[in-house]
C-alpha cells in the first residue's frame, strides 16, 4: 500500500508541476519581480506538501516557528537535512523573506533555474569550497543587508534518520563574517520520507525551532552548541 501511495503521489505531483509551468514561465521571463516570483515558487512548494499530506497521509507539526517569524533582525536558518521534504516545507512557511542555499545541481533543470534566480536562491558547488565560501559571502551578504534571512543546511547532503552528517565550515565562516544569530532546526523527516526510498510512510513530521545561537562564539564553542540544538533534539524525536 505503501508502494501504491507514493507511486500516486508523484504521478498526482508530476501533473500538478505540469499545470504549473505557465506560471514557471511568467515569473521566470516576464514578470521577474521579487515577490512574484517568491509568491510562484512557494504556492508550488505548498502544494508539494497539500499533495503529500493528502495522498501519503503525512502531516506535519511545528514548534517555536515564531522565534523566526516575529524577528525584526535577519537571521540565519540552519535546518537538520533528512529528504527533500523540509526543503519544501521550510521554503513554503518562511520563503517569504528568505534566500536558501541550494545545491548547484538545481541549475540543471531550466524553468526552475530561472525562478531561483528571480527569487535570489543561492546555488554552490560542494566541490569548490573557495569559491563556495566567496559566493556565501557575497550572495548571502546582500541577503542580510536586505533585511531577509538565510536558510544554509549545515550538512549539505542529506542523511538517514539517526544519522549524524558531517558539518560543513560554510555555516560557521558566514556566522562569524556576518556577526549575525543562527536559529537550528531539529527534525524527524528521514523517518516518514526516508532518503533514497521510494515507498513513503504515513505519519506526523516534527520540525522544531530549537534554539538562537547568539554572534561571538569561537568555532569549538559553535560546533558544540550547533549539535546540542540540532542533533540531540532530532535524535529525541526518533522515538515519537
Amino acid at each position: 500500500m505503501k508502494f501504491i501511495r507514493s507511486l500516486l503521489f508523484y504521478i498526482t505531483f508530476l501533473i500538478f508541476t505540469v499545470c504549473y509551468i505557465p506560471a514557471f514561465v511568467l515569473a521566470g521571463f516576464f514578470i521577474k519581480t521579487d515577490a512574484f516570483s517568491r509568491y510562484i515558487m512557494r504556492s508550488w512548494m505548498h502544494g508539494f506538501i497539500r499533495i503529500a499530506k493528502k495522498i501519503l497521509h503525512i502531516d506535519y507539526t511545528l514548534k517555536n516557528f515564531d522565534l523566526i517569524k516575529h524577528r525584526t533582525s535577519p537571521i540565519i536558518i540552519a535546518p537538520k537535512h533528512q529528504s527533500m521534504w523540509e526543503t519544501f516545507l521550510i521554503c513554503s512557511e518562511l520563503g517569504e523573506n528568505m534566500r536558501i542555499v541550494l545545491k548547484k545541481q538545481i541549475l540543471n533543470y531550466p524553468l526552475i533555474s530561472r525562478l531561483i534566480k528571480n527569487t535570489h536562491g543561492i546555488a554552490i558547488d560542494h566541490k569548490n569550497t573557495l569559491q563556495s565560501l566567496r559566493t556565501l559571502l557575497e550572495e548571502g551578504g546582500k541577503a542580510i543587508n536586505n533585511g531577509e534571512n538565510l536558510c544554509i543546511f549545515p550538512e549539505g547532503e542529506r542523511v538517514k534518520a539517526g544519522e549524524n552528517g558531517t558539518y560543513h565550515s560554510g555555516l560557521f565562516f558566514i556566522y562569524k563574517k556576518l556577526n549575525i544569530p543562527v536559529a537550528t532546526i531539529a527534525l524527524n523527516a528521514g523517518v516518514f520520507w526516508p532518503t533514497k526510498q521510494f515507498a513513503k510512510i504515513p505519519g506526523t513530521i516534527t520540525v522544531e525551532v530549537t534554539g538562537i545561537i547568539d554572534p561571538g562564539l569561537t568555532k569549538k564553542e559553535f560546533d558544540e552548541h550547533l549539535h546540542q540544538l540540532i542533533e540531540q533534539p532530532s535524535q529525541k524525536m526518533l522515538n515519537l
